[in-house]
C-alpha cells in the first residue's frame, strides 16, 4: 500500500498525463524487457514503462512492494497498449513470478549496494540469459546553481527540494550559490510554504533539534532540512547550501563522477562558463520529460541500439 503524500501522487500523475509519447518502433523480432521498478517515489518507474512501449518491445514489470498500486492504476487509466511477454503477468510484486522469463534486457534503478543481490536473484530464477543486456542506473545526487532570489527561482527551488520529501535522484541535494545562506533562508522558507503541512519523520525532527541545540543556521521546507556548509549528513531529507563561485560547483560535479544525476539552473539558460550535458531548468526538476536521460543514458535509444545500429 502506497504511503506517499497525496499531493505528491497528484503531482506525479499530472506530470505523467502531460507527456505525449510517440508511437512505438517496429522491430524485426520480439524482444522482452524486464523492468525492476523502484518504489521510493510515486510512478517513479513510469518512464521505463514508456521506454519499453516506445521501443516496441514486450514488457514485464516487477513492482515494488512499497508502491504496488500506482503503475497498474495508471496503465488502466491511460490504456497504454503494452505488449506482455506470453505466459507471464504484465506486472507483479514478486520477482519469482518471472521465473524462466529469460528477458533480453533489464532496466533497473537503485543503489549500487543492491546491484549484486539483484543480479544474483535474476540468474537464480532464470529470468535472464547469458546475452541479456542490463541498463543499471545508480546516480543519486542533483545540484542546483542559484545566483538570484526572484520569486520564480525561489518557488522552483523549494519544489526541487521538498517535493517527494527530498527523495529521489532528481531532488535537489546541494545548492551552489554566490549568495550567503542568510540572504536566502527566510525567502526560501516562505517559498516552501505549500509544503508546511507535512510532518517530518523522527529522524528529521532529531536532526533539527540538534541544529537548534548547537545554534546552527537552518530552515526546514516540508520534511527537508537546509543548512549551510559544512554538510553534517549525506542522506535524503538534508540539503547543503554551498556559498562559493561557480568554480566550486564545477569541481563538485566532477568529484561526484557517476554519482551525478542532474544540474539545475534558474531562468532560461545555464551559466555559459560551465557547459555540461546534465543541465536542465530548475523548473523541470520534479517534472521531467518522458525522454529525460537517467545517468545520462536515453533508455529508448539504449533498448533499440542492437536492432538499429547507428
Amino acid at each position: 500500500m502506497s504511503t506517499f503524500h497525496p499531493d505528491d501522487i497528484r503531482h506525479a500523475a499530472a506530470a505523467a498525463r502531460a507527456q505525449a509519447v510517440p508511437p512505438p518502433a517496429a522491430l524485426p523480432l520480439p524482444v522482452s524487457v524486464l523492468c525492476l521498478h523502484a518504489g521510493n517515489l510515486p510512478l517513479v518507474g513510469w518512464q521505463d514503462v514508456l521506454a519499453v512501449y516506445r521501443a516496441g518491445m514486450r514488457y514485464a514489470g516487477k513492482l515494488s512492494r512499497k508502491d504496488p498500486d500506482l503503475i497498474p492504476a495508471f496503465l488502466a487509466e491511460t490504456a497504454l497498449p503494452l505488449a506482455p511477454v506470453p505466459g507471464f503477468p504484465l506486472h507483479h510484486t514478486d520477482l519469482a513470478a518471472f521465473r524462466g522469463l529469460r528477458a533480453d534486457a533489464v532496466l533497473f534503478s537503485g543503489s549500487e549496494s543492491s546491484v549484486p543481490g539483484v543480479l544474483r536473484r535474476l540468474h537464480e530464477l532464470d529470468a535472464v540469459h547469458d546475452a541479456t543486456r542490463f541498463l543499471i542506473r545508480t546516480a543519486h545526487t542533483s545540484l542546483a546553481w542559484v545566483d538570484r532570489l526572484d520569486t520564480d527561482t525561489l518557488r522552483e527551488l523549494a519544489e526541487g527540494i521538498a517535493r517527494y520529501d527530498g527523495a529521489g535522484c532528481r531532488s535537489v541535494r546541494r545548492i551552489h550559490s554566490p549568495l550567503a545562506f542568510t540572504q536566502a533562508a527566510r525567502l526560501l522558507a516562505d517559498a516552501g510554504s505549500p509544503f508546511a503541512d507535512r510532518t517530518p519523520p523522527p529522524r528529521i525532527r532529531y536532526r533539527q533539534a540538534y541544529l537548534q541545540a548547537i545554534g546552527a543556521p537552518h530552515i526546514r521546507i516540508g520534511t527537508v532540512l537546509v543548512s549551510p556548509e559544512p554538510p553534517l549528513w549525506d542522506e535524503d531529507g538534508y540539503v547543503t547550501w554551498v556559498q562559493a563561485p561557480l568554480d566550486r560547483m564545477i569541481a563538485d560535479a566532477a568529484d561526484l563522477g557517476a554519482g551525478l544525476q542532474q544540474l539545475y539552473h534558474p531562468g532560461a539558460a545555464p551559466p555559459p562558463a560551465f557547459p555540461h550535458p546534465r543541465w536542465e531548468p530548475l523548473s523541470q526538476a520534479q517534472t521531467p520529460a518522458w525522454d529525460w536521460r537517467p545517468d545520462g543514458i536515453d533508455p529508448v535509444s539504449w533498448l533499440l541500439s542492437p536492432y538499429f545500429p547507428a
